[in-house]
């Protein structure tokens, strides 16, 4: 079962990290073209988003770090 919840940890990173990374990327060069800055913001906020989302999926799903486990 461990290992099961592993893999489901990594395919959601790898996941969440394609799809906000796009987003992300996708808007900063867009405003980059066009010269507009707030689609700069726009992706920066994407990326920042997706890391919380990172964060939160290891703290969810990691086993190793239970701090009330005596």
């Amino acid at each position: 079962m461990g290992k099961l919840l592993e893999v489901i940890r990594r395919l959601s990173i790898v996941f969440a990290w394609l799809v906000g990374g796009a987003i992300g990327f996708g808007q900063i060069f867009n405003g980059y073209e066009q010269g507009n800055n707030e689609h700069i913001w726009e992706g920066v906020v994407a990326l920042m988003i997706t890391y919380v989302v990172h964060r939160v999926i290891n703290w969810v799903l990691l086993k190793e770090d239970k701090p009330f486990q005596d």
